[in-house]
């Protein structure tokens, strides 16, 4: 009880030391004020701006000023703060992300943009999000939809979409170094620099470096997964006029991640390894945009981008070998290669009375080479190359001026796997005054099938036989080719307002109607060779029906000129008959509070506290789903700005106990506790 009791005391004492500061100080909090916040032009919701208290969506928006009040040192820790989103790390380098539910280490369910280039992988559905990233300075916003995105975005944005839009060349002049360092970060470095080739020619180039420490697991043994990347890369934006603007973007990146992995030996004696075995990752990118703004009511654009990568899986599992030592190196890798080329036009047009039209079209193609490098794992055919088209309009009808507006359109794909898919969705608008927003949405979106679920087989698990004159039994998900799209029905309520230029309340509610594709129990084959052994068919199926429904609450309160909380509360229930959606792997409840002060002279205090209730995981080899225990972390940081060139911060992460599990991974079967960490961070502009 005393323990439980400590972290809501420390909360209070943070909460009553901002309020002291903020009564002796009167500077401001921060670089947005809470109206500019509220008003910020966001457009990832109809692929055009649109004020944030207007969308007709439930959407939250994290600018670079939230990222530094944070205290988050890359991109998945600074979603914790997004109502609706549940962030779990697994490892040092490994998070499970999701929005609105299904929360996975390769959840699928979520569309991922890093300044409209997609990160989501054709391989398993999801993001790798130990590689997604940037100088975290030049982050203009991260835009965060909760709820499908299809109607514009397409397959795979059926429980949100998440746009990481960098700031313009222009707003990034001048150079930037920037270093951390702490108990995980062993250090972390940023070094960036803009100019100018012309008087409407910008430019920077940056690089990134980090090292990382990993987690040890509740035995104290180590998880094996520290890591380190290296990215450079640049940016160019020229306007030749005030119409146009032309965008380049590239970079390169690699790096090496450390994997905990367990293999059950079940010949000629079971046996049980923890492996620590290290991946490599390497990629490049390289974007171009053309924007053409002929009016107010008329834009045109049209991107084009590349994108290779090369990347190491950890392959966890069973296996048949007469002894734990006879694992071999190459068994535990699987090596993707993947180019991709995609190319999308755009066109916004308001030329009929009371209608604004968006329409576009598009095409994609991935060409992939998967190294299986082991008998556990193999992928037929090796070699394949999957196209993708889509076209897609939207209307968005103005029924009464400033008032009450329908917006409705579909997206068409048609994809190599299940061919055509449509995804229409419609909004409703009310703004009854200048302060309300109320909307209402309904939305049908599909998630294709995978590479893996296609033509991947894994053994991910072993049962030892149960008499000596028993075969051993190899549990292998085994490829569909038949597999259909999954898809949902969503249905969508909001409410925003303002009942001053101090407060505001941003409030949503959700019900998702579900047929899925999930690994079911199917049937057994024997297999003679290497040695006589069973196998169990554990292959994704379809037509597993479910329902997830829930309620998102954003609040912000400008208490004084120097004191700001944020708060935010998600539910989350669900119903699903089979595994592994009946297990539960995302919280029914969370919530966080944030606070920010300035006390004069540069210097802010910054504390957060965020309740995560428990969860279910499912850990290699398990006979059933474990519970992970609710939690509650503390944050705490101080920063210094001295002058507009010079600042710096300390800051405490997961102050309320010495570690804590917060999901747990397919492939091992050990939790990693995530510890108490420390860091300093230094950032010079010149």
């Amino acid at each position: 009880m005393k323990r439980a009791r400590l972290p809501v005391f420390l909360s209070a004492v943070c909460l009553l030391l901002c309020a002291a500061f903020s009564v002796a100080s009167a500077d401001g909090v921060a670089d947005f004020s809470l109206e500019e916040l509220i008003n910020i032009e966001v457009t990832s919701v109809g692929k055009k701006e649109t004020r944030l208290h207007r969308a007709p969506a439930a959407i939250a928006v994290l600018t670079d000023e939230d990222l530094r009040t944070l205290g988050a040192n890359t991109i998945p820790e600074a979603l914790r703060a997004v109502p609706g989103v549940h962030v779990a790390r697994i490892s040092g380098n490994r998070w499970a992300v999701s929005a609105r539910g299904m929360n996975d280490e390769y959840s699928n369910k979520l569309l991922v943009l890093m300044d409209g280039r997609s990160v989501y992988s054709p391989m398993f559905g999801g993001v790798h999000w130990n590689t997604p990233d940037l100088v975290l300075e030049d982050l203009d916003r991260i835009e965060v939809i909760r709820g499908p995105g299809a109607t514009l975005w397409g397959a795979n944005s059926v429980n949100g979409v998440i746009n990481i839009i960098s700031k313009s060349a222009r707003e990034t002049q001048g150079g930037l170094v920037s270093s951390s360092f702490g108990t995980e970060e062993q250090p972390s470095v940023s070094a960036r620099y803009g100019g100018t080739l012309s008087s409407n020619f910008f430019y920077r180039v940056y690089t990134k470096y980090y090292n990382r420490e990993g987690f040890d697991g509740a035995s104290g043994n180590s998880m094996s997964d520290d890591w380190s990347l290296a990215r450079g890369g640049l940016r160019m934006d020229w306007e030749p006029g005030d119409q146009n603007r032309f965008t380049l973007l590239g970079e390169y990146y690699g790096g090496v991640f450390g994997e905990q992995i367990g293999k059950i030996a079940i010949y000629p004696a079971p046996a049980f390894r923890n492996i620590g075995i290290e991946a490599d990752a390497s990629g490049g990118n390289l974007l171009g945009r053309w924007i053409s703004h002929f009016s107010d009511e008329s834009e045109l654009s049209l991107q084009v981008y590349y994108d290779r990568y090369q990347r190491e899986h950890a392959v966890g599992g069973g296996t048949l070998v007469a002894s734990p030592n006879e694992f071999a190196p190459g068994q535990n890798h699987v090596t993707e290669t993947r180019d991709t080329w995609d190319v999308d036009l755009q066109h916004r047009w308001h030329g009929l009375a009371r209608h604004e039209f968006v329409w576009g079209a598009g095409f994609r193609t991935t060409r992939d080479y998967v190294d299986a490098g082991g008998a556990e794992v193999s992928w037929n055919p090796a070699r394949t190359s999957q196209n993708l088209f889509n076209a897609f309009v939207q209307d968005e009808i103005s029924i009464v001026e400033n008032a009450f507006s329908v917006t409705i359109g579909s997206k068409i794909e048609h994809n190599d796997y299940t061919g055509f898919e449509f995804q229409p969705g419609g909004r409703l608008l009310w703004t009854p005054t200048e302060q309300q927003t109320v909307w209402a949405s309904l939305a049908r979106a599909v998630r294709n099938p995978t590479r893996l679920e296609r033509d991947g087989r894994i053994n991910i698990g072993a049962v030892p036989p149960m008499a000596p004159t028993d075969p051993a039994v190899i549990v292998t998900a085994t490829p569909n080719r038949h597999a259909d799209s999954e898809t949902v029905i969503a249905y969508e309520l909001g409410y925003r307002i303002e009942p001053s230029a101090s407060l505001s309340f941003d409030v949503a509610g959700f019900y998702n109607d579900y047929e899925l594709l999930a690994n079911r129990v199917g049937g057994f084959s024997f297999q003679p060779t290497p040695v006589p052994h069973v196998v169990q068919d554990y292959g994704p199926k379809n037509g597993i029906s479910g329902y997830t429904y829930g309620a998102e609450l954003l609040s912000r309160w400008q208490v004084s000129p120097a004191w700001r909380l944020t708060a935010s509360y998600t539910w989350w229930r669900s119903h699903f008959e089979v595994s592994p959606y009946s297990d539960v792997t995302n919280p029914e409840h969370q919530f966080n509070v944030r606070s920010t002060v300035s006390f004069g002279r540069g210097w802010e205090m910054h504390a957060a506290a965020y309740y995560v209730g428990s969860l279910g995981a499912v850990p290699q080899n398990s006979p059933g789903p474990v519970r992970i225990p609710a939690y509650l972390r503390g944050d705490l940081g101080l920063s210094w700005k001295l002058s507009d060139n010079f600042e710096f911060s300390v800051w405490g992460q997961n102050l309320f106990d010495g570690g804590h599990p917060e999901f747990g991974g397919y492939k091992s079967a050990r939790f990693a506790e995530i510890p108490r960490s420390v860091f300093g961070k230094v950032t010079v502009r010149f």
